[in-house]
């Protein structure tokens, strides 16, 4: 049979583009290829797993949730998993988060798997009996899965995933404001050791689109113009953290999960900062993370640019925010 041809091509970052990032401080950039058209700088690992991201079989009950980086995607990930889980709450203590959903970026960030909890190569050999240890395990394991609808996440936008997604299952995009991205991204990669700049080295990365997982604007405007399919439901992270027990009540209706106000209660209380920090402990999001860092540091707060990006970086960032949403119609809260 042959290969379906990719619309699009993964090279090696060039070497000058590399050196330019790793001199405002991102020293993963020498170990990243480019996805043209779009220009999407990913980690090295996507160009022998780009092929089965693009023909993975979505299933009519799959939920996929998709969002930029550091926009919500774990906290977002739980609440998912907890609707769907209702009366099985308990089992997040003894069970990471990406052992009980499908998180297909694994493989790209998290290459080194061996001893941290995560799903590893080995389970696919277990699991799989045609499995391949080095051919996209997270992918094969969800392949192989049988019973219950699976939940899958991703940081890949609509462009690298199969052109039939929204016409065959659920997805559910998470949107955060710009400003407090980019400050997550800032606090992600000094947490991970990739970053040894400061705050505006990161700025100037991130609007130029020349950070992992590409443009935040591209990534919102394949989503934001697909906002009308039934499948689609489309999150904003600042309304959850206002009104998280509205959101939660418009996403199980969205999921058709039928979820009592007393059940809702329970998942709120599941998915709480407190709650998921105390699983953290045991079951760290991101293993790697310098000693004594935590994933969840800043508690995912609303504004928190503000009070940490200098004025002229803050006109700055207005400027281009400002040009950008209007193209889009779309607008942010920021409190």
């Amino acid at each position: 049979m042959t290969e379906k041809v990719l619309p699009f091509t993964v090279e090696d970052l060039d070497k000058e583009e590399a050196s330019r990032r790793v001199a405002r401080g991102l020293t993963s950039a020498t170990a990243m290829v480019l996805v043209t058209p779009g220009d999407t700088m990913l980690p090295k690992a996507y160009r022998r797993l780009a092929h089965a991201y693009y023909t993975f079989q979505f299933r009519s009950d799959d939920t996929l949730l998709m969002a930029y980086p550091k926009c919500g995607n774990t906290w977002t990930m739980e609440i998912l998993w907890a609707l769907r889980n209702v009366d099985r709450l308990h089992l997040a203590d003894a069970t990471h988060i990406h052992d009980r959903i499908y998180y297909f970026d694994q493989e790209m960030v998290l290459p080194n798997m061996k001893g941290n909890g995560l799903q590893s190569s080995q389970r696919v050999l277990q699991v799989c009996s045609s499995g391949v240890a080095e051919g996209g395990s997270v992918l094969q394991l969800a392949a192989a899965h049988r019973g219950s609808p699976r939940l899958l996440a991703t940081h890949l936008s609509f462009a690298l995933l199969a052109p039939t997604l929204l016409d065959t299952c659920k997805v559910v995009y998470v949107v955060r404001n710009p400003k407090d991205v980019c400050l997550s991204l800032y606090n992600f990669l000094c947490l991970i050791g990739n970053m040894t700049g400061e705050l505006r080295d990161v700025a100037d990365l991130f609007m130029a689109g020349d950070i992992t997982f590409g443009s935040y604007w591209a990534h919102l405007q394949q989503a934001w113009q697909r906002r009308g399919h039934p499948n689609l439901h489309i999150i904003f992270f600042e309304d959850l953290k206002v009104d998280l027990q509205g959101e939660l009540r418009r996403l199980s209706d969205f999921l058709q999960v039928d979820v009592s106000d007393e059940q809702l209660v329970s998942v709120m209380e599941h998915v709480s900062l407190e709650k998921m920090r105390a699983r953290e402990k045991t079951h760290p999001v991101f293993p790697s993370a310098k000693e004594g860092g935590s994933f969840f540091h800043g508690g995912g707060k609303v504004g928190g640019w503000a009070a940490n990006a200098p004025q002229d970086l803050d006109a700055k960032m207005d400027k281009w925010v400002r040009e950008e949403s209007n193209k889009l119609g779309i607008s942010f809260r920021y409190t």
